[in-house]
């Protein structure tokens, strides 16, 4: 009876190894010490012009936003109070003398890579963003808007903003940001 143990236990293992139904796949921040629930940066967002006034845009496009010097993602902040404003045109491009907020939710996305060797597969191992509970800096190095005329134009504000994870904490709020462009 001893000897046929083994032969019902293996099928039983193998057939309990499958997909976690819960998986999505999507989260690509790692920890080696403890669970991380970490996914997501929040804060608030006005864009200063050299006039003193702000921009009036309907979205921020393509904020890169790196964590301690590794990439997080590509995001998009929009705004909803656009509406209620005074605005003046000035080189195809709305301004207001208020504050205009923009809404920044940005999760992690890891760059895609198309694996054809081990080496690249190893590089993007080497890539996913090692989250701790600790001290972090969020650097937004650059976003783009778009003018009335279509055009688009990128602006690097090079912002800085130190924040602290806790255990099992899921996102971190920013606060609000004041970012200047010419």
């Amino acid at each position: 009876m001893k000897k046929l143990i083994p032969f019902i236990c293996i099928p039983l293992m193998l057939g309990s190894c499958g997909e976690d139904p819960g998986y999505t796949g999507t989260s690509n921040a790692v920890s080696e010490t403890s669970q991380v629930d970490f996914e997501e940066l929040n804060a608030i967002i006005n864009i200063k012009t050299s006039d003193s006034t702000y921009l009036a845009t309907s979205s921020i496009d393509s904020i890169n936003i790196y964590i301690n010097n590794q990439f997080w993602s590509m995001s998009s902040a929009t705004s909803s109070n656009l509406e209620h404003l005074d605005r003046i045109e000035i080189n195809n491009k709305l301004h207001a003398e208020s504050k205009v907020n923009y809404f920044l939710l940005s999760q992690y996305t890891a760059e895609e890579i198309d694996f054809t060797t081990a080496g690249d597969y190893a590089n993007y191992l080497n890539d996913q963003l090692d989250i701790e509970p600790g001290e972090y800096i969020c650097f937004i190095e650059s976003f783009t808007i778009t003018r009335n005329n279509g055009s688009v134009e990128k602006h690097y504000p090079y912002e800085y903003r130190i924040f602290n994870i806790e255990d099992n904490q899921r996102s971190v709020s920013l606060g609000e940001l004041e970012l200047n462009i010419e």
